[in-house]
């Protein structure tokens, strides 16, 4: 099972923010949808990258798509500009560690450890280390997976914010999306939505994080991958 979790809920807090902290546990996001919250899990995106069935209306000459695409995203639907944020390289790590209560060992502290070695190479052999909380996760292997994930976006923390027309109308939170911005040179690049704001005269502020497919991807346990290299020995494991 990719998810588990065991927690203990604080009856002094909301239902809303028990919930919350629960879905953090396993990338879990409240969408709401037609008046309802509706449970979405994060995964690999399927293809936004492109706008199916083209096709040209003999009747009236307007281009349309049988399966339009409202997710791919160019300069010309964007109102005004776009806002930046990213924390850069010194909040990018190349080794994240864990620390869970493993119910097998009398609930001691068991930590949980995964490097990447194209990453310290990129990072000159130097060693940046990394912290990742979850306290609700009891289970090795969903923790591995939990803490290989957080250890992959740190290198993909480039944060967006923009306003759309009408058709942003159509976003939900959760989906990845495709923007083509000539000012940045962006061709395509993918972002995941983490707020909607719908205004009454039918524009949506969007505010999105950096996505990559290798979120999602799981390295099979190997005695490198658990083991933190010495900063004043360069080691580069081949994972």
């Amino acid at each position: 099972t990719r998810h588990q979790l065991c927690t203990t809920l604080d009856t002094s807090n909301s239902v809303f923010n028990n919930m919350n902290g629960m879905l953090q546990q396993f990338k879990g996001i409240l969408s709401f949808e037609a008046g309802k919250y509706a449970l979405r899990i994060e995964a690999e995106s399927d293809d936004t990258e492109q706008i199916s069935d083209i096709a040209t209306s003999s009747d009236t000459g307007y281009t349309i798509g049988t399966e339009l695409n409202h997710r791919y995203i160019t300069d010309d639907n964007i109102i005004g500009s776009i806002k930046v944020s990213d924390p850069g390289p010194k909040k990018s790590y190349n080794t994240v560690s864990s620390t869970i209560i493993d119910p097998g060992n009398k609930f001691e502290g068991k930590q949980v450890s995964f490097y990447e070695s194209n990453f310290l190479k990129a990072d000159k052999n130097i060693v940046k280390s990394g912290n990742f909380g979850q306290p609700s996760v009891h289970n090795y292997y969903n923790a591995r997976i939990n803490v290989e994930n957080y250890l992959k976006r740190s290198r993909y923390q480039m944060k967006v914010n923009f306003t759309l027309g009408p058709r942003g109308l159509l976003l939900i939170a959760g989906d990845v999306i495709s923007i083509t911005y000539s000012k940045f040179g962006w061709n395509q690049k993918q972002f995941r939505i983490e707020n909607l704001n719908f205004k009454t005269n039918c524009t949506v502020d969007v505010s999105a994080s950096e996505y990559d497919d290798s979120f999602y991807t799981i390295t099979a346990p190997t005695l490198e991958s658990n083991q933190i290299p010495d900063s004043r020995t360069p080691v580069a494991y081949s994972l």
